[in-house]
């Protein structure tokens, strides 16, 4: 497979990732959030977004083809799996606190940001 088939298959994890996201920030908004119909929809969208998040990922530096060493030298690389931890694990956050759910949004955009400037212009 080529790098531009997993570039694509990442991509689409994050879509997927988003959905999910977006979907229990609307779910939030319920009456009774944790009984709202859609609940393992938006679980399922967001955790198989995430393993495709992973396969894109790892696919496309497997294609780069570098070694050990030269994986200690990237830095952005790791931001971005942080990133991805902190995205993976705040899905709970609009069901637990609903009248975060605003601020949760910003946030969620302020570090799918970070991982987007840290995926392009790797600055270290």
């Amino acid at each position: 497979m080529s790098f531009t088939f997993f570039k694509l298959i990442h991509i689409l994890g994050i879509l997927m990732v988003f959905l999910g996201l977006g979907g229990r920030a609307v779910l939030a908004l319920q009456p009774e959030p944790r009984k709202a119909p859609g609940q393992t929809l938006v679980g399922v969208l967001h955790g198989a977004g995430l393993m495709v998040v992973l396969l894109g990922g790892f696919g496309m530096l497997a294609k780069l083809g570098l070694t050990g060493e030269e994986l200690q030298g990237l830095g952005w690389l790791l931001v971005k799996m942080i990133v991805w931890i902190v995205l993976g694990g705040s899905i709970m956050i609009p069901v637990r606190r609903p009248q975060w759910t605003t601020h949760w949004l910003v946030a969620v955009t302020a570090l799918a940001l970070v991982a987007g400037y840290f995926a392009f212009y790797k600055p270290f």
